[in-house]
């Protein structure tokens, strides 16, 4: 295959270099080549190097799309896809994300992994820096490590059955945005020795995940000399690790089902107290929320207000006189 080289030097200090903590970033160590076909094949010393590198290129491929995934965490989905960006919004909101990656970061996220993350989003504010005229909307930036996995954390509801029992509960103009998958799959599959003419290993992923939208993968390799080696894909926003792919030693994949992820309640209403509901023999009382939401319209960003629930299942949803409690098991 004939190769074309596009060296990425990125000089953003006047040594070259990008400190973080007591450690610095040698951007000239920073090497992306681009085949014929486009794909980043990135080549630098150390990992961290190599997140940086990923970001970058990342941003160079597919910033739009990186712009619409973080968008939700910020409650700005509505403002830049309208009605699609607004259910999404509301979903974010409704199953308090925010408030779940911040009960959770200190406790789960160890300092080599918030060390990359906090590379990734480096190099993702700096390329917003310096490509003004490509940022869909002035408070998207800067972004921070905890938006990063809170937009992970909304895929993983919606990759899964989730989305299906979710479009079920929401109203019809939130329940739309939700794919209803029902009728599509992924598969993997793998071949030993003994199956094949040649006597080799095969792995065969075929996530059917789309590439060019939301939720895409994006192809890429990785070489570093502290031993970050693939070849695959990963998501195109948050790319710190690849989802699919292969090294000298194992290959991976990646499908979509419908495994069991969510439970639906309907709750049994006090016949008198509004708002009570019935929980192992106790009257409890929901937790009432209102979402104020924006959604674009045209010229113009159209305010909406959606009420929503908390019960101890989580999120609730009044749907004509009932409701319904939703538990997901992904989160």
């Amino acid at each position: 295959m004939r190769i074309s080289v596009l060296i990425l030097l990125i000089f953003l200090t006047s040594c070259f270099q990008v400190t973080f903590g007591q450690e610095e970033i040698e951007l000239k160590n920073i090497e992306i080549v681009r085949d014929t076909y486009g794909v980043p094949h990135i080549f630098t010393k150390t990992n961290r190097e190599a997140v940086y590198g990923i970001a970058w290129a990342q941003c160079e491929d597919n910033f739009h799309l990186v712009q619409d995934n973080i968008s939700f965490s910020k409650g700005l989905g509505g403002r830049l896809m309208g009605k699609t960006g607004v259910a999404l919004d509301y979903i974010y909101e409704a199953f308090q994300i925010h408030e779940f990656v911040e009960e959770r970061y200190n406790k789960d996220i160890g300092p080599e992994i918030e060390d990359f993350l906090k590379v990734y989003v480096s190099a993702v504010n700096k390329y917003a820096e310096e490509n003004p005229n490509e940022v869909k909307h002035k408070d998207l930036f800067p972004i921070n490590e905890r938006e990063v996995l809170g937009t992970h954390l909304l895929h993983m509801l919606l990759m899964h059955s989730s989305s299906m029992e979710l479009g079920k509960l929401l109203s019809k103009e939130f329940a739309y945005a939700l794919i209803d998958n029902e009728k599509h799959g992924s598969n993997a599959m793998a071949f030993s020795p003994s199956f094949t003419e040649d006597e080799k290993t095969y792995l065969i992923g075929n996530p059917h995940q789309p590439v060019n939208e939301m939720g895409n993968f994006w192809e890429l390799s990785v070489h570093t000399e502290e031993g970050y080696e693939m070849y695959g894909a990963m998501f195109s926003v948050g790319g710190l690790f690849p989802t699919i792919g292969a090294n000298r030693q194992l290959a991976w994949s990646h499908t979509t089902n419908y495994q069991n992820s969510a439970d639906v309640y309907q709750l049994e209403m006090h016949p008198l107290k509004k708002n009570f509901y019935k929980y192992d023999d106790k009257w409890l009382e929901l937790e009432a929320y209102k979402a104020k939401l924006k959604v674009k319209l045209g010229f113009l960003n159209i305010p909406i207000k959606k009420k929503y629930y908390r019960s101890v299942y989580g999120p609730t949803f009044k749907k004509g006189d009932h409701y319904f409690a939703f538990k997901s098991h992904v989160f």
